[in-house]
């Protein structure tokens, strides 16, 4: 129906349709019910065009706007207007809202709901499927309206998300079809997940923070028996670090929004960043700005969007008026929902095999030497997809292939070595080979994992079988690229990306994601085992604590963990000095690569574990390369 043209025409005697009405031929019935219609021949009576109204017209040409939480209704009447004439009305439904679940539509008259067999006294229905729309159906006389009759049907609209909402309301008449759309603005933000009491920081650390003191436990070493209270106490330590920094001022000038008179946009001022810890704002994080007018007078807003040219979007409650070209003195609160993850992660790996933390044995693996050094093809694997590959990365992806679970498999080596050009191999290899393979595969950022997924373009796997899963506000200066849209499920009226359902993540063979967000598919359903292989690229850029959380959330003794990346490179956004120093900017990759059990071998490692590379490799994908943003061409041999 959606992709139908939608026509408004005038008025006229000669039986036109009428003015001001958006009509639409009727392609297909309504889904099928119980509900018998009329068998009444309309076709033998003269009958009058029905007038339907605007649900939630714009104020003051504005879109209205709604607090999430709050519920807002309106009357959607329909009328016949003719004084003479019967008019016809079969059913009224909802043909789509987004988001989904969001608009309800009730009637407290007599007619038939789509889900009932007979009259009842009244019926309610939303749309909360994609695929059959929801109907309040009018069969036998009632469907033939009087003259002057008019029917009120509720509309009501509960916000869950901030951001525009829509819903597409169609009014079946016979022959054709009614159709009104409505626009509203939802803002301030969802309800909070408790974010304070998930993991509140202990009084103990609270104290040793003020005082400068060094937490005990930072005194152990790092073992089996410490491990989650030592990582743990470094996040407390950072969060605490977080909330210091949200009590120290940054200047902003503000102005109203154009488009929504209820929020505020807010342009830190030079050096605003560096003042706040070198983190940027974020969405739903909190602004606290100082009234100019009422000494020590602050109003609080929350962050509903932070756009790429470091405008953020605020709003306050209404009481606020903003006084635009003065600026203003202002304090963020900072989101713990990453910190939150980092400790969930760390309370489940306890659970989890010892070879994830501490390796000190394995199930053997046969190392067999793909390439020897000077470069001789060895039987032992196919042709690869990628040709350029040198000796270094191919004996790797033989290691990862003959992987069966338990401790980690480690690629690394120094910039320009093509870590993430091996696990990209590796992958393709796996998908080549196992066809039951399911794989995961997560970078720190959002950029890194949009140019690892870019790499798989084209690639043997069905492009229908790869997925970006983002999250679900990206941040500031973060945009996607356009050749990686049609795998990311983006909803654009909300402008949000979602997961999708369980049962569609289990169908896909390759999962994008940044390591935080990978929590999501663990939320949607997704259970530990799901993915046969977990790569973590990028893993020196990564506190140990966000390495774990794809780990701690999927991977079992079964399941084949990579991990890759440059070790030069220390893990982002610390911003804890103490934190810093005793380990909480030591990557995971980092870490194990000092382990006895990785370090066998004499310099190169314990080859069943691992592999370092040494040789320089020009990647035609790299970002960092001289073939940035260039197609290699004939990579991908079928």
């Amino acid at each position: 129906m959606a992709s139908q043209d939608i026509i408004e025409s005038s008025l006229a005697s000669s039986g036109s349709k009428p003015k001001g009405k958006i009509w639409k031929e009727k392609p297909r019935a309504f889904p099928q019910t119980s509900v018998t219609l009329s068998e009444t021949n309309w076709e033998k009576f003269d009958m009058a065009e029905i007038e339907v109204s605007f649900p939630f017209p714009p104020v003051d040409g504005l879109v209205q706007t709604v607090n999430i939480g709050e519920t807002i209704a309106t009357i959607l009447s329909i009328q016949n207007p003719s004084s003479s004439c019967y008019a016809r009305l079969v059913a009224v439904g909802i043909e789509s809202s987004q988001p989904k679940g969001t608009f309800t539509l009730s009637y407290s008259g007599s007619p038939t709901s789509s889900s009932s067999a007979s009259a009842s006294a009244s019926a309610s229905v939303s749309c909360s499927q994609a695929v059959n729309r929801e109907v309040i159906s009018f069969p036998g006389n009632t469907g033939s309206m009087e003259p002057g009759r008019r029917i009120a049907l509720d509309l009501s609209f509960t916000p869950k998300r901030p951001g525009l909402s829509t819903v597409t309301i169609v009014v079946d008449i016979g022959e054709k079809e009614i159709l009104r759309t409505a626009t509203l603005f939802a803002i301030g933000s969802p309800p909070k997940q408790k974010q304070d009491s998930d993991f509140p920081v202990p009084e103990h650390l609270k104290e040793s923070f003020r005082i400068k003191r060094i937490p005990e436990i930072l005194h152990k070493r790092l073992s089996e028996e410490t491990y989650c209270e030592y990582f743990s106490t470094l996040l407390y330590l950072e969060d605490l670090h977080l909330k210091e920094l949200s009590e120290q001022s940054v200047m902003v000038k503000m102005r109203e929004d154009k488009r929504c008179r209820l929020l505020v946009v807010l342009t830190l001022l030079g050096g605003g960043k560096k003042k706040s810890g070198g983190r940027a704002p974020s969405t739903l994080d909190y602004v606290s700005v100082k009234d100019p007018n009422k000494k020590g007078k602050e109003h609080k807003g929350c962050i509903n969007k932070v756009d790429k040219k470091k405008k953020v979007f605020v709003r306050f409650e209404k009481q606020f008026k903003v006084i635009s070209d003065i600026e203003y003195e202002a304090r963020f609160s900072f989101n713990r929902s990453n910190i939150i993850r980092g400790h969930h992660a760390i309370a489940k790996i306890k659970d989890l095999s010892k070879s994830f933390l501490f390796p000190s044995k394995s199930p053997s693996r046969t190392v067999q030497t793909l390439y020897a050094e000077h470069g001789e093809t060895d039987t032992g694997l196919d042709t690869p997809f990628n040709p350029l590959l040198n000796s270094d990365q191919r004996n790797a992806i033989m290691g990862i292939l003959n992987c069966n679970g338990s401790s980690p498999y480690l690629v690394y080596g120094e910039a320009r070595t093509g870590t993430t050009a091996t696990i990209t191999e590796a992958i393709l290899q796996i998908h080549e080979n196992n066809p039951d393979a399911r794989i995961l595969a997560c970078t720190p950022f959002n950029r890194t994992s949009d140019s690892l997924l870019k790499r798989f373009i084209g690639s043997p796997i069905e492009d229908t079988k790869i997925f970006r899963l983002n999250a679900k506000f990206r941040d500031l200066y973060d945009e996607v690229p356009e050749e990686i849209y049609s795998y990311c499920c983006y909803n654009t009226e909300e402008e949000i990306y979602f997961c999708p359902p369980v049962n569609e993540l289990r169908e896909y063979k390759l999962i994008v994601s940044t390591y935080m967000s990978s929590a999501r598919l663990h939320k949607s359903g997704l259970p530990a085992g799901h993915f046969t292989h977990i790569f973590l690229d990028s893993a020196g850029q990564a506190s140990e604590p966000e390495t774990m959380v794809p780990i701690a959330n999927f991977a079992t003794e079964q399941t084949v963990v990579v991990v890759s990346g440059n070790l030069s490179k220390l893990a982002h956004e610390i911003s804890c000095p103490m934190a810093r120093k005793f380990g909480l900017s030591k990557s995971y990759l980092k870490r194990f690569t000092e382990h006895p059990f990785y370090s066998l071998g004499h310099g190169r490692g314990n080859q069943q574990f691992v592999t370092k590379l040494e040789k320089e490799f020009e990647d035609p994908h790299s970002d960092e390369g001289r073939g940035k943003g260039r197609k290699l061409k004939g990579v991908w041999n079928a």
